[in-house]
């Protein structure tokens, strides 16, 4: 992929991460609640690549997450186990 391209994702992901610490400061009293991840339909390797960072699996019974880590932050990208006959 492209370095332009790469450097583009990143900056988008560092908006995206201090958008939302500064949102994070107006949940007093119950108001708003924010959350810590942002799903990721597909492109998680995409995101990884450009912000620098490993994508980590993490498992549950029926679904796996595939997620990258970015400040206060998480993306993540949910799959689903094959199921075998």
């Amino acid at each position: 992929m492209e370095k332009a391209k790469l450097k583009y994702i990143e900056e988008q992901c560092n908006r995206i991460a201090d958008g939302m610490e500064r949102i994070s400061g107006f949940t007093g009293k119950g108001q708003l609640y924010i959350y810590e991840h942002v799903d990721i339909s597909k492109g998680i390797e995409v995101i990884a690549a450009a912000l620098h960072l490993p994508v980590r699996i993490e498992c549950g019974r029926s679904c796996y997450w595939r997620t990258v880590t970015h400040g206060n932050v998480t993306f993540r990208q949910m799959g689903f186990y094959s199921t075998m006959c």
